[in-house]
């Protein structure tokens, strides 16, 4: 079969289609499967960071540290998620 390609153009932004959008890759590779769409990108991330904090914090409750518990959840745990949600809920959209 002879599929004919989608006419690309250059802009100062980079290739576009007719429609002025840029083209879609059909394979979003590994980390783009993994995080979703360049939208939800920032979103996945910051979920995924607040997760592993609460857990690296929830570990340092029940095991033995050289890090006092409390100490770590007032100067680490809580302030990195405070920030982390001020970025999500205060980021603008376009």
């Amino acid at each position: 079969m002879n599929q004919k390609e989608p006419e690309i153009h250059i802009n100062n932004e980079g290739p576009v289609n007719k429609k002025g959008k840029l083209p879609s890759s059909s394979n979003p590779g590994l980390l783009g499967s993994f995080f979703g769409s360049p939208d939800n990108a920032p979103t996945s991330i910051c979920g995924i960071v607040v997760v592993l904090l609460i857990i690296i914090g929830a570990l340092t409750l029940f095991f033995k540290t050289s890090v006092d518990a409390a100490e770590f959840w007032k100067t680490i745990v809580l302030p990195a998620i405070t920030a982390l949600f001020g970025y999500l809920f205060g980021k603008g959209r376009r």
